[in-house]
């Protein structure tokens, strides 16, 4: 479509209803821009209940309370969102607050959204994987954890898992893993067991003299950060009785000792496009949920993203959303409603920050090798699903907006890459 008047420049099969795969993030980001804002900021919440006595002893609880923040406690964004940092500004403020020792629990609150961590459509053999990490209420470290491996000295040699990071001492790992070619990079699977503390990685890392990590996913992540938020104060000679995250069981007012703002919503979108982080969509389709309906579950986000596509005058026939990121196999979009979606938002005064975010993909003009063709999408790939959707400038220097979704093809995935390829390239002549 031409950006200049939403005029119609190619289509084949526009109004078919097909899977996207992580292109979809790109519609969840739209919608999460214009409702919220470019700055937009997450809060985490550090509060306490009960009475502090005068030899600084707290009866009563700390709570962590989630905000719905997908980078609380991650390094991505240096150290404002790195934990260690926050649990130290949390400990001067405790001290500030005249709390030496708590009589009582760490407790956990992620209500601010549902329970439901995994999507609809989501396979088993995703879930357990660092990219499988469902949305909750209070994300930590991204919901995700590392498994450090040895490889063999031989081919076909099993590796040997090393640690974890952080240290999970009640997870049980049962190693499958082999050695492959140096450059054949990582072909693991973790798999959920019937055992709850369990898990089966199945698959080879290649061959190298470094460790080699994967990524797993947190089943509890507000577990995981109490946790080692206590052991942090412990270390600091502040003495908790208890750790719990119970925090639905008690209704008593809270105060709050400290607030962690996310970094802004526009670097979000920025990271979440550019590195295709599914937890981070989904964390904002709930959190759109709770903006628009007061109810933090896909559901309602789901419903926040209709109702913007429907205001952008896009026909949503056809359209089914199960997810914000796009790993859904139920998820179906047609390129008709993509591309137009994508033209009515260059219209809107934050196009520029949805526009710079997304992924640059930088090509060869054969006719000129001195110039370079640039191509702003968001792809997307799965089993038999290749996507794009974004942007390009034709021969005319006039903007362009284009989606293409392919579904299950029979050709190699890398040929049928290329063949993309050559048909973005064309759209620059159009």
């Amino acid at each position: 479509m031409d950006c200049k008047d939403g005029k119609q420049i190619a289509e084949l099969n526009s109004s078919m209803s097909l899977m996207p795969a992580s292109a979809l993030k790109a519609l969840t980001c739209a919608a999460a821009i214009e409702l919220l804002g470019k700055d937009f900021r997450f809060e985490t919440n550090l509060e306490y209940d009960g009475v502090i006595d005068t030899s600084k002893t707290l009866h009563g609880n700390i709570y962590i309370r989630g905000g719905g923040d997908p980078t609380f406690g991650c390094n991505r964004f240096g150290a404002s969102s790195y934990y260690k940092n926050i649990f130290d500004q949390w400990l001067v403020a405790l001290q500030k607050a005249g709390i030496k020792k708590i009589d009582g629990k760490i407790i956990s609150d992620a209500s601010i959204f549902d329970d439901e961590a995994i999507a609809d459509g989501w396979l088993w053999e995703d879930i357990a994987n660092a990219y499988g990490a469902g949305a909750h209420g209070l994300t930590f470290l991204e919901n995700s954890y590392q498994i450090y491996f040895d490889p063999a000295k031989n081919i076909g040699e099993k590796a040997i898992i090393l640690r974890t990071e952080p240290e999970l001492k009640e997870l049980k790992l049962k190693n499958n893993v082999t050695t492959a070619g140096s450059r054949t990079g990582d072909q693991t699977v973790i798999y959920n067991s019937t055992n709850a503390n369990e898990k089966i990685i199945n698959g080879t890392i290649p061959f190298a003299n470094f460790n080699f990590s994967v990524g797993g996913a947190l089943t509890h992540p507000d577990t995981l950060c109490v946790y080692l938020f206590k052991k942090f104060l412990s270390e600091n000679n502040i003495i908790i009785n208890t750790v719990s995250n119970d925090s639905l069981k008690n209704n008593s007012k809270r105060i709050i000792i400290a607030t962690h703002l996310s970094p802004r919503l526009e670097s979000i979108v920025r990271e979440t496009l550019l590195n295709s982080i599914n937890t981070y969509a989904e964390d904002m389709l709930k959190y759109l949920g709770y903006y628009k309906y007061h109810i933090g579950d896909r559901t309602h986000g789901i419903q926040a993203v209709e109702a913007f596509l429907k205001s952008k005058g896009v026909n949503t026939e056809g359209f089914i959303m199960k997810d914000g990121c796009g790993l859904s196999r139920k998820d179906l979009i047609t390129t008709n409603q993509f591309a137009d979606m994508l033209y009515k938002i260059s219209k809107e005064k934050y196009f520029n920050t949805f526009y710079s975010s997304l992924p640059e993909i930088v090509y060869a003009d054969k006719s000129n090798p001195q110039k370079k063709i640039i191509v702003k999408a968001k792809s997307g790939s799965m089993e038999k699903v290749r996507s794009y959707a974004g942007y390009v400038m034709n021969k005319n220097n006039q903007l362009l907006s284009f989606a293409i979704i392919i579904n299950n093809y029979d050709a190699d995935k890398f040929v049928i890459r290329n063949e993309l390829k050559k048909l973005i390239l064309m759209l620059t002549e159009l």
